[in-house]
Formats: structure tokens, C-alpha cells, sequence
């Protein structure tokens, strides 16, 4: 997303302090305004995500969160098309559509996220933002999700997979600065 002159952006860093994944979204309580949506991105992953359409869809979906996904993934190694035991063909590294959609690690939330977090956050010490809030969200459709499509996409992970992956991370950083 571009930030043009008049907007503002506000950027929060929350370093997880053994509260999981979800326990430390309470400290955004305090400067959030009730009923508002905030971007939630972890920092390992690495995508020329369109922020903009996201956040439409999200507002056109009415839900409590959206999440990135996607369904198509570009393998790292190679597959060989095997028929009787015997290859027939090669493929190296495709991309394939997955059979579930991926959870890329980018939502928005909507701040009412937060008192869900704090009603269940005295009862348990670390708190799995997906499984211990979304997951029962999900079941009364509250949760939406994003196809990235076939845009790229990486864990970074550590920086030996930075280095595997090379082409695909400067590939991403071309089309976030385009």
C-alpha cells in the first residue's frame, strides 16, 4: 500500500513475551478506538500483499477478522509424476494448488478481537491467536479469507532460507516497490 500525502500510518512492534501468538494483542487496547480494524503482520513473512484490497474485502465480508491465505504455492524441490511405480515425468519446482487454503500470517482484526483475548487471557498463560480465538470464531462465520492468488510468498524463517530462496525474496521486494 502507498501512503500518499494527508495519510497517516501508525506502526505498533509487539514483541511476543510468552503470551502466544494472541495474548499480547491486549496492549493494543489502550490506543485503539472501540469497533476498529488494525492490521496484524507478523514480521517473518514477506509478500507483496495489496493492503488496500484486503481491507476492502474485509469491510465488504462485515466480519471480525480477514486473513491472508492462499491456495497456490511454488514448491522448493522438484516432483517426479510417477505411474505403476514408474516416472514418467519430471517437474521441477511447480507451483501447485493446494487442497486447504494457507494461513500466511497477515489479518485484520477488528478491535472487538481484544475483549475476546482479555476475557480468556486470565484463564490461560499463552494464547494461540488461530486456534484458542479464530478457530471458535469460524464456526459462526465471523472469519474471512483473502486469496493472495498466485502472488509470492515466503516464511522468512531464518537467513539461510533467505539465501535458498534469493530469486522469489527479490522478486517480492520488486513488486513492493512497484
Amino acid at each position: 500500500m502507498k501512503i500518499t500525502k494527508g495519510q497517516k500510518s501508525h506502526f505498533r512492534f509487539i514483541q511476543d513475551s510468552q503470551s502466544g501468538t494472541g495474548g499480547d494483542l491486549v496492549h493494543l487496547d489502550k490506543i485503539l478506538e472501540k469497533n476498529s480494524e488494525f492490521l496484524l503482520w507478523f514480521v517473518d513473512n514477506l509478500t507483496p500483499l495489496d493492503v488496500k484490497n484486503m481491507y476492502q474485502f474485509h469491510r465488504e465480508k462485515n466480519t471480525l477478522a480477514t486473513i491472508a491465505t492462499r491456495k497456490y504455492r511454488k514448491e522448493e524441490t522438484g516432483y517426479a509424476i510417477v505411474e505403476n511405480g514408474i516416472v514418467v515425468e519430471f517437474r521441477e519446482k511447480p507451483t501447485i494448488k493446494l487442497e486447504m487454503a494457507e494461513c500466511l500470517g497477515i489479518y485484520i482484526l477488528n478491535s472487538k478481537i481484544l475483549k475476546i483475548i482479555k476475557s480468556k487471557k486470565d484463564k490461560r498463560k499463552e494464547m494461540n491467536l488461530s486456534y484458542d480465538i479464530l478457530q471458535p470464531l469460524s464456526k459462526e462465520g465471523k472469519i474471512s479469507a483473502y486469496d493472495i492468488g498466485k502472488n509470492p510468498w515466503i516464511d522468512v524463517d531464518s537467513p539461510g532460507r533467505v539465501e535458498r530462496e534469493k530469486e522469489l525474496v527479490n522478486t517480492i521486494i520488486k513488486k513492493l516497490q512497484g
